[in-house]
């Protein structure tokens, strides 16, 4: 973020520390905030304000641009907090998004126009688990139905997004008698410091047209003719030459692709939401703490407030599976 960088320099940093400052943003929070960068800069230079030292009535001035462009709490909190990572204020010592006025402004903002959620109803795993079990025998599925089938069910029966699925690789995965452990050893969304990575328990499931260890078994089999020993070490390949690595955006179409062929509609729900489906139909047998720990959350707030949806140890992430999956029962 040159801004950020701009503003690094001001303070006497040096090329090396703001190198990995800047590291500690992610990319898709990057793109976010020069988004918002960017409309700052062009509003100072309106106005003929230096853009790195303003007094607070200049913030507050921006955000009720942005508000006046229709942007709702969750997007001028946004551009808040990217303001508050390299701007100063001259009749302030408090950082930007903790001046009292700005938090006085956001707060304002969601009276008038809440960020709430966007899913009052989620659909029913058993209407998605129905058609996975018609797609079988999986030995006799073509390769893109394998793949669509695999990892559908991956998302259902691990509560995982779409982020996680695609880092998998197959290097990392333990087979055991009775299940597979897949450590996810790369950064995600949830990755903190601290903070214990998340790890994916696939259990043998007595239904065989639904267990995700023989569709796992299957596809790795299926797609060994692919791979070498260094590369395509990730678990989901594209179904056509040159059998690449999934892309993120592929895997999710190929969840929405299940989705859709089930009679779930897509312009409604998207991939992501197989996490809210699988975690709520799971909250109605299972204790929150097992959800929790199968979704890689650590706050209930996080599942209360934005999964918890109504219908329309390693032990635990075992249960969460086996329960989503008994729901087809």
């Amino acid at each position: 973020m040159p801004f950020v960088r701009k503003g690094l320099s001001l303070q006497g940093i040096s090329i090396e520390a703001q190198n990995i400052i800047c590291e500690s943003w992610r990319a898709g929070t990057n793109q976010q905030y020069n988004t918002y960068l960017k409309r700052w800069q062009v509003f100072c230079s309106g106005r003929g304000i230096d853009p790195l030292l303003v007094y607070v009535k200049d913030i507050l001035d921006f955000l009720v641009e942005l508000y006046n462009t229709g942007l709702k709490y969750s997007a001028i909190g946004t551009a808040r907090s990217a303001l508050s990572n390299c701007v100063k204020l001259v009749d302030s010592t408090c950082v930007v998004g903790e001046h009292p006025l700005v938090s006085r402004f956001l707060k304002g903002v969601f009276e008038l126009r809440p960020s709430l959620p966007r899913y009052k109803q989620i659909w029913d795993v058993k209407i998605v688990l129905n058609y996975l079990e018609k797609l079988s025998p999986n030995e006799d599925l073509s390769l893109l139905d394998l793949s669509t089938k695999l990892v559908t069910l991956l998302a259902i029966v691990s509560g995982q997004r779409c982020q996680s699925l695609h880092v998998i690789k197959t290097c990392d995965m333990i087979f055991e008698t009775n299940r597979i452990l897949i450590p996810i050893n790369s950064i995600i969304k949830q990755s903190k410091p601290n903070k214990t990575q998340p790890v994916m328990v696939l259990p043998v499931f007595y239904n065989q047209n639904l267990c995700v260890v023989r569709t796992m078994k299957e596809y790795l089999n299926r797609t060994e003719i692919f791979r070498c020993e260094k590369e395509n070490r990730e678990l989901f390949l594209t179904t056509v030459k040159p059998y690449l690595p999934a892309s993120k955006s592929t895997i999710s179409r190929w969840i929405k692709t299940a989705l859709s062929k089930a009679g779930i509609d897509v312009n409604i729900y998207s991939a992501h939401r197989t996490r809210a489906a699988s975690t709520s139909a799971a909250a109605r047998i299972l204790p929150l703490t097992s959800i929790m720990k199968a979704a890689g959350w650590t706050n209930s707030r996080t599942f209360q407030r934005f999964y918890n949806v109504p219908n329309n140890d390693d032990n635990e992430a075992n249960d969460f599976a086996t329960t989503v999956l008994n729901l087809n029962s």
